[in-house]
C-alpha cells in the first residue's frame, strides 16, 4: 500500500500541470484535449512557459503545444527503450533514486535562464541540504517554501493566490496528523478548486 501512496503523490503533479494548461487548451474540442492531455508532460510545460511567458491564451498555443507533445512523446519512447537495454549496466546499489533525480535536474537546468533563477536555485538547494535531517523529507518543503510566497521574484501582493490557502491547509493538516499523503491531499483539495473554478 505504501508504494501505491508514493506513486499517487508523485503523479499528483499532473493535476497541477492540468491547472496550468487549462487556460491555453480549454477552448479545444474534448477529443483534442484528451489527446493532448495524454501526450503533454513535464518538459512540455517548461518549454511552453518559456515560449509563452505572458500566461494568457494566445493564437497558436495549441499547435505549439501539440508539436512539442508529439516530439517529446517520440523522444520519451526512444529513450525508454534505450533505458531498458542499458539498465543492465547500471549498478544495483544506485537504486531508483538516480532514475528520478536525473530527469528533474534536466528540467531544472532548462529553467535557469537568468540571474534570479540561478539565485533561487542556489538558495533552494542550500536550504534543502541544510535541513536534510528533518523527518519525512520535510527539507523539500523548506526548499520550495519561497515559491509559495513569490511570483516572478516578487512577493505575492494579493490574498487571491491559490497557493496561500493551499499552503495553510497543508500546514494545518500536517499539524493535526503528520504524514505525507494526507497534507498533500488537503493542500490539493484547496488549491485545485480555487485555481480551476475561480482562477486564483
Amino acid at each position: 500500500m505504501g508504494g501505491l501512496g508514493v506513486a499517487f503523490c508523485v503523479n499528483l503533479r499532473f493535476a497541477i500541470f492540468s491547472a496550468q494548461w487549462r487556460r491555453h487548451i480549454d477552448h479545444l474540442p474534448r477529443a483534442r484535449r484528451l489527446l493532448l492531455g495524454y501526450l503533454l508532460a513535464d518538459l512540455n510545460l517548461v518549454v511552453f512557459q518559456k515560449a509563452w511567458p505572458s500566461g494568457r491564451h494566445e493564437t497558436g498555443q495549441a499547435r505549439y503545444a501539440a508539436g512539442g507533445a508529439v516530439a517529446v512523446w517520440l523522444l520519451w519512447q526512444a529513450t525508454s527503450l534505450a533505458g531498458i537495454v542499458l539498465s543492465a549496466f547500471v549498478p544495483l546499489e544506485w537504486g531508483l533514486g538516480v532514475a528520478g533525480t536525473l530527469p528533474m535536474l534536466g528540467i531544472a537546468y532548462a529553467l535557469l535562464v537568468d540571474r534570479t533563477a540561478w539565485v533561487a536555485a542556489i538558495v533552494a538547494a542550500a536550504a534543502a541540504v541544510a535541513t536534510y535531517s528533518l523527518p519525512l523529507k520535510l527539507n523539500i518543503i523548506v526548499a520550495i517554501a519561497p515559491e509559495i510566497f513569490l511570483f516572478h521574484g516578487h512577493l505575492v501582493d494579493t490574498w487571491r493566490d491559490a497557493r496561500l490557502p493551499a499552503a495553510l491547509a497543508t500546514t494545518l493538516f500536517y499539524a493535526w496528523r503528520p504524514g505525507v499523503l494526507g497534507p498533500m491531499l488537503a493542500g490539493l483539495a484547496v488549491y485545485l478548486p480555487l485555481r480551476l473554478a475561480l482562477g486564483w
